[in-house]
């Protein structure tokens, strides 16, 4: 009996041990938010992607800035889509929030 119970509490570990690493595996090769938000902002900002940079603000909201603009992002992640970025308005001039 004792072998038994050895046995199947090995087989749990196993199991969840390799259902872990795989979820973890996902999470690392899903790109951050703001990497999402930066990616966004050089095709809304029409900007060359070594001019952008990405941060977050208050309030949850992600600013992409450069070439003399910004725009604000809504971003989530979805287990279907993966890391999303939803532009909240225009892309403004000249000064970024919270900078």
């Amino acid at each position: 009996m004792l072998r038994f119970i050895i046995r199947s509490s090995m087989r749990r570990i196993v199991v969840v041990s390799s259902v872990l690493g795989f979820a973890l595996g996902l999470l690392a090769c899903e790109p951050s938010l703001a990497q999402t938000a930066r990616a966004r902002g050089v095709t809304d900002l029409d900007c060359p992607a070594d001019h952008v940079t990405a941060y977050r603000a208050q309030g949850g909201v992600y600013v992409a800035r450069g070439c003399e603009r910004w725009i604000g992002y809504a971003c989530y992640s979805d287990r279907a889509a993966g890391a999303v970025c939803v532009p909240q308005a225009d892309p403004h001039p000249h000064r970024t929030p919270g900078s």
